[in-house]
């Protein structure tokens, strides 16, 4: 992983990195790279999707628990966190919090004890695309759950979340 904020410009598929450093990257197309190149020495806000929220305001009723986080670095431009962008009703009702509790929030400061290897999956998703399934138990509700995860926009991380034992019936 590399901080967006810490590279310099990308040419044929190579990271090269304000440092000096030359980092070998995935395979993406010209078009890409040059979609890429412009947006590093853009603001993020100003090049991410201007309302989230509004974005996926659709799913606000959709009778399964569903969230977007987003990817995001500290201000070394190491480590990484999520932050809740999207949450609807059935999220808000599985997790038992109000709106305000997730919204804008650390995925840690939700969930202080939340499992490590959620914030791997959820990562390679958000970087790489594609989509996982994975089954964890939260101890925050005392449910085993089921989480479909794939890339809603790049840097994001959509999440689809059902008890398991609903899933079993």
């Amino acid at each position: 992983m590399v901080s967006r904020g810490q590279i310099d410009h990308i040419e044929n598929c190579t990271y090269h990195m304000k440092d000096g450093v030359r980092l070998e990257g995935r395979k993406r197309g010209a078009a890409t790279h040059k979609f890429l190149n412009k947006s590093l020495h853009q603001d993020p806000a100003k090049t991410l999707s201007p309302n989230i929220r509004t974005r996926f305001s659709v799913l606000d009723d959709m009778p399964l628990a569903f969230c977007v986080i987003e990817l995001i670095f500290n201000k070394n431009g190491t480590g990484i966190d999520f932050v809740f962008r999207y949450c609807n009703k059935e999220m808000l009702l599985l997790e038992g919090m109000d709106v305000q509790e997730i919204l804008d929030q650390s995925f840690y400061q939700v969930f202080p004890n939340g499992d490590k290897k959620l914030l791997v999956a959820y990562t390679d998703v958000a970087v790489n695309g594609g989509s996982c399934r994975l089954k964890t138990y939260s101890a925050r509700i005392h449910r085993e759950l089921i989480i479909k995860c794939f890339q809603p926009l790049e840097n994001f991380c959509a999440c689809i979340l059902i008890p398991a034992y609903e899933i079993e019936k």
